[in-house]
């Protein structure tokens, strides 16, 4: 805050506490009576000594007690400020929506769309509706596919506090896989034959959130939004003594110090929390009959500054025929997931919001029974992906994985490169404020 700005919020704090100044009304009279009550208490509650002004650290311990007479709540001017979206949850939501790895929001159900360019999967919804177009192999065409997320909350027009936004879950169309990906084995003729496959998955946001506005965040933003009133009300009512000029200039810089302090905790908290969200998931072919594939996952996420953690562990069963089985199998497979996600170029490509990088690494361990004719081995993937923006809405991700094969007909590994473009309409318009 600049010493200008300081000195005129001085003068005019004086000027209003001024006796020849003083509010007109009995409402105004008995708010600025009710205040200075409330003041004391919250000097007494804090345990500084006189006033609470003699320094802003003192005036920030009483802000933190101060709870604002109704009466107070209750003048236009204030409920003018109350009725207003508060500047600073404005604020938080802007900071969460710059980092977008924050979100924890994955567009192409990765965890279950065998075309997918992540191997790891967030456990964020979405807000309304968001599409996947062309998710391909840079090599290939047949590699393709689209995905339709959907949120439950948001078709139905339901805010962010309601509690159908933890439901959710999205359509995949045209991917074309090898059988060898179905089943998870490469070992017999024609493995590298493709097939057309639909998905679908529904997902459950058991614990969690990192939308500013859900109400697990009720508490953050009323703290944020009490510094409407606050910046309204105290230099107005705040008791002062012999040195009004000082006692006053400790006040605004506490208000500004206050005020940048919630902002910083509540978006800590926001980012450095815990999401974990369930989701089961179902994979057909559109062509024949045969080879359903339903997987459950369990999606977990966890920040840590400005680096996230992510987990998925996803169980999956498929009905495959297999060479030298006289009956249809049940092939089981567990599928455990982990990386470590960021974001980066924060208002470089596109004001407001960043790029993000994820590192992750999948282990693909089969647990078929006696059934099944052929011992499938364990696989494992290590992919390195970069979502960057080219729009508000849009961003275009490519990633690169590296894996093995032991399950082919001659062991080997080799790189594979994906490409596509995502849309997400309405969640970073609505958290940049447009």
């Amino acid at each position: 805050m600049s010493g200008m700005t300081l000195g005129l919020l001085v003068a005019l704090a004086t000027a209003a506490q001024a006796p020849t100044a003083a509010p007109s009304g009995d409402r105004e009279t008995q708010c600025i009576t009710e205040f200075r009550e409330a003041w004391e208490a919250a000097v007494r509650d804090s345990g500084v000594s006189g006033r609470g002004t003699d320094s802003k650290e003192d005036v920030g311990r009483v802000l933190g007690r101060l709870q604002a007479p109704k009466v107070c709540l209750e003048l236009p001017e204030v409920r003018a400020v109350l009725a207003r979206e508060p500047e600073r949850v404005k604020e938080l939501k802007r900071a969460v929506a710059r980092k977008s790895s924050v979100l924890a929001r994955s567009l192409d159900a990765a965890a279950t769309n065998p075309s997918s360019v992540d191997i790891l999967e967030r456990g964020g919804l979405i807000d309304k509706i968001a599409l996947a177009l062309g998710s391909s192999n840079l090599v290939s065409t047949n590699d393709t596919a689209v995905t339709l997320s959907l949120n439950v909350a948001g078709l139905l027009g339901q805010g962010p506090e309601s509690e159908l936004t933890r439901l959710g879950g999205s359509f995949t169309f045209g991917a074309k896989i090898p059988e060898s990906e179905i089943v998870g084995f490469s070992g017999f003729p024609e493995f590298d034959k493709l097939f057309d496959v639909f998905v679908w998955d529904v997902k459950l946001r058991l614990l969690g959130n990192r939308d500013p506005l859900g109400k697990e965040w009720n508490d953050e933003r009323a703290g944020l939004g009490a510094m409407g009133w606050m910046d309204t009300l105290v230099l107005r009512g705040v008791p002062t003594g012999g040195q009004p000029e000082r006692e006053l200039a400790n006040v605004v810089s506490a208000l500004a110090e206050e005020g940048i302090r919630r902002l910083t905790e509540a978006r800590q908290r926001i980012t450095t929390s815990w999401l974990v969200t369930a989701k089961f998931s179902g994979q057909h072919l559109t062509e024949q009959t045969g080879m359903d594939k339903y997987a459950g996952s369990l999606l977990v996420d966890k920040g840590f500054g400005g680096v996230g953690l992510a987990f998925n562990a996803t169980y999956s069963s498929v009905q495959g025929i297999m060479q030298g089985a006289e009956a249809p199998n049940s092939l089981k497979t567990w599928n455990l997931s982990a990386g470590l996600t960021g974001s980066l170029l924060t208002d470089v490509l596109i004001e407001g919001r960043s790029a993000e990088l994820a590192l992750a690494g999948d282990w693909s361990l089969p647990t078929d029974g006696d059934d099944v004719p052929v011992e499938r081995k364990s696989l494992w993937k290590v992919s390195l992906s970069l979502k960057f923006p080219v729009s508000k809405t849009a961003q275009v991700p490519v990633s690169v994985t590296y894996t093995n094969d032991p399950n082919a007909l001659t062991n080997h590994r080799f790189v594979r490169g994906r490409i596509g473009i995502q849309y997400d309409f309405g969640s970073l318009k609505r958290m940049a404020g447009e």
